[in-house]
């Protein structure tokens, strides 16, 4: 048991001295509040908003019994997975099965002895913490499987453009993108492989990464996908400017994301402006990164959905190219974490002639990130 947190739990017997009696054993012996109550329907009203850690639920009661209120705690999403332990003086053996086999995890006898009554609290409060650290655990490993097969696709499509360009011809300048495309993906599934290891995708790391580099790494990496499309990427960063980040998600979470959108939504021989810069920002010195194209632009509701962290379902690119429409959101909480914000300018291409574009501004505070 966490031995800091204090636990939550619901007590159902419409027999007021016996519900008494477990609450009063219980709050004396554990750090937990318990709740009592001697109906169905006073349970239910009280019973909706975060659910308890644990119910004791008597089985006769006075309109429906414990088996049924058990039913209806499983059919609840939120509090399917919280214990259930009966305590009834009920001696019939099919009752007990029955209330078993609904989603009770166990059964004590009334009247019961104080200190069984204890351990066997304590024991089911200490599986269910192992079972919900490790569903959490299994949720930190799948959003990790997402994020590793969403960003692949950046690395392995930018080689898969730089083979195509190479089918027609030699061209060194695909070769080192090819190469650099490789590399980061290699790279990025070393890092994810750590992390998935180690459980520490929720861990801010920090290391000092030049700008320059990282941009222009980016830019290889993507350099034949956009020459597809024939697009130029001009990268303008002082030589000297560095970000205190974790550079490998930096780069792949974040620059190619954004990198490879605006490839995908620009169109054919426009450009697309990737810079780095400090300046001020509220009245705060702060790192800006901008990834600037002349594509097709964002609705606002687009536009204000990212900002509040919605789903963003995909759309097609200029060249009618497919995505997961789930970069934008790695990009968001990523920048978060490091206590950046984004700001995005766009211009639908529908509604101006000239103009038109997105604009992805990446606002780092300079203390503590950059040097």
């Amino acid at each position: 048991m966490d031995q800091e947190r204090k636990y939550t739990i619901f007590v159902l017997d419409d027999t007021p001295s016996s519900a008494q009696l477990v609450r009063i054993i219980l709050e004396a012996n554990l750090n937990c509040k318990v709740s009592v109550f001697y109906t169905a329907d006073a349970l239910y009203a009280a019973d909706t908003g975060a659910p308890p850690d644990l119910y004791f639920l008597d089985i006769v009661l006075q309109k429906e019994s414990g088996i049924q209120v058990c039913k209806r705690i499983r059919q609840d999403p939120l509090r399917r997975d919280v214990p259930v332990i009966f305590l009834s003086a009920h001696g019939n053996p099919e009752i007990r099965v029955q209330a078993l086999q609904v989603g009770g995890i166990d059964y004590i006898d009334k009247p019961f002895y104080p200190a069984e009554l204890v351990v066997r609290t304590k024991a089911h409060l200490q599986i269910a913490d192992a079972n919900h650290r490790y569903r959490e655990q299994l949720a930190q490993k799948q959003n990790l499987l997402r994020i590793l097969c969403h960003d692949l696709r950046n690395p392995i499509s930018a080689a898969y453009s730089a083979l195509d360009v190479l089918q027609q011809g030699y061209d060194p300048t695909a070769v080192s993108s090819a190469l650099e495309s490789c590399r980061s993906a290699l790279e990025l599934i070393d890092d994810i492989a750590r992390k998935t290891f180690n459980f520490t995708v929720s861990n801010k790391i920090q290391e000092k990464v030049e700008l320059r580099e990282s941009l222009e790494t980016s830019a290889l990496m993507l350099l034949a996908q956009a020459q597809r499309k024939k697009i130029q990427i001009l990268v303008e960063v002082n030589e000297d400017l560095t970000l205190n980040i974790e550079r490998i998600p930096f780069i792949h979470n974040v620059i190619n994301n954004l990198l490879s959108n605006s490839i995908k939504f620009s169109y054919p021989e426009s450009k697309i402006y990737l810079e780095a810069k400090k300046d001020f920002f509220e009245g705060v010195l702060c790192v800006i990164i901008s990834v600037k194209d002349e594509g097709i632009g964002m609705p606002k509701q687009m536009v204000d959905s990212i900002l509040a962290g919605s789903r963003v379902f995909s759309r097609s690119g200029t060249l009618s190219e497919q995505g997961t429409g789930s970069g934008l959101q790695i990009v968001r909480r990523f920048v978060e974490q490091y206590n950046g914000k984004i700001e995005i300018i766009s211009t639908e291409a529908l509604k101006a002639e000239d103009q038109h574009g997105t604009e992805i501004r990446l606002i780092f505070p300079l203390e503590g990130y950059a040097r």
